[in-house]
């Protein structure tokens, strides 16, 4: 077992590395969003984050996979390009640490501010929320409610 406390990059970075290795993740949400953690029902805080690491149950989670010319690129919530992903490079650390997710969106109107990188951004936004309640609703179908204890 490896856990990590980070947001979804130290998740996505740690999963990648154990790819294939049978080795499970723990994940910590520490970061800005924690999408990855917060799809997957872990709680929100340090203490109970742990101790679900400590006493629950492993399960598979896929990963999509981007082979690109500097090679190959895991991704566990979404995969981006263009404005979205402009954003999210782009948003200093501190601007995360103060604003939180709100940090994207100073970087977002502060760096050359264009409106149809945020329709665009929106639209990213709206999609994936959309695909994801549907990739969990079919999930509860299939297996039942997501339990973390």
């Amino acid at each position: 077992m490896v856990a990590v406390m980070g947001g979804d990059g130290t998740a996505i970075q740690a999963a990648s590395g154990l790819v294939g290795s049978g080795v499970a993740l723990g994940l910590v949400p520490g970061g800005t969003g924690n999408l990855l953690a917060g799809n997957l029902r872990v709680p929100t805080t340090p203490l109970a984050a742990t101790e679900l690491i400590l006493r629950g149950r492993t399960r598979a989670v896929d990963l999509g996979r981007l082979d690109r010319d500097d090679g190959v690129h895991y991704f566990g919530v979404a995969c981006g390009d263009g404005a979205a992903a402009d954003v999210m490079s782009e948003t200093p650390t501190q601007a995360k640490r103060r604003w939180g997710i709100g940090g994207y969106f100073t970087t977002l109107f502060t760096q050359n501010f264009d409106p149809t990188r945020l329709l665009g951004l929106i639209a990213v936004l709206a999609a994936m929320a959309i695909a994801l309640n549907e990739v969990v609703r079919r999930a509860e179908v299939h297996f039942g409610r997501w339990h973390t204890d």
